[in-house]
């Protein structure tokens, strides 16, 4: 647990083809930079335990690649390149949550150039499965998981930048998910967040917006 909590305090920060890691001391510092292999053209990167051992993992989607590298935690706070797996083309984004409820932890990858998301199962050991793809309609920039309407389930939020509009799946706790809802935005919505903003326990979403409103 203090090795957990050592890295949530931590800075983790994307470079061309490496992770930089920053390792918070308690005292409002920072140890020096240790730096990761990650990929090619990193854009996203998620953190969570995928190996059950108490000790934080990191993911990150190597666009270049059309993959993602998953670096195992080690008790020491360092990390181990373990893995890459193949997604779609151009991932952008990725964020992890357990969305078929069998206490492992999965991640989905928006996929820009194929105008997918794709839900990869975790396994107890730390692998993944392959993608099963969802359709987004047209390319997407950027997302955000949270359970939306309360079912304890986790959605879907992400913006269809080239439309202009953003799209919501509700997730069936298997995996799939109901129909994408369409919501207008301006134009060039860029990035999402999901919070409670004025404390009526309901989930409200923020958009970055780029063009007209």
């Amino acid at each position: 647990m203090k090795v957990l909590m050592r890295l949530v305090f931590g800075q983790l920060v994307l470079r061309s083809y490496y992770i930089s890691v920053l390792i918070g001391q308690g005292n409002r510092t920072f140890a020096d930079e240790v730096t990761y292999y990650g990929g090619w053209y990193l854009h996203s990167l998620s953190v969570g335990d995928c190996n059950k051992n108490g000790i934080i993992d990191i993911f990150v989607a190597d666009s270049y690649h059309n993959g993602v590298s998953v670096l195992l935690g080690l008790v020491d706070g360092s990390f181990k390149y373990q893995t890459w797996f193949a997604v779609g083309n151009n991932p952008a984004s990725l964020a992890v949550g357990d969305f078929n409820e069998d206490n492992n932890l999965d991640i989905v990858v928006c996929n820009s150039d194929n105008s997918t998301i794709s839900v990869h199962f975790g396994f107890e050991n730390g692998s993944f499965s392959t993608g099963i793809p969802h359709s987004t309609g047209t390319p997407t920039s950027s997302f955000s998981v949270a359970d939306l309407n309360k079912d304890k389930l986790l959605d879907i939020v992400l913006t269809n930048f080239a439309d202009n509009v953003m799209s919501v799946f509700l997730g069936l706790g298997n995996g799939s998910f109901f129909d994408r809802a369409i919501y207008s935005t301006g134009s060039n919505t860029t990035a999402t967040v999901i919070k409670d903003l004025n404390n009526d326990t309901r989930l409200d979403i923020l958009l970055v917006v780029n063009g007209a409103s």
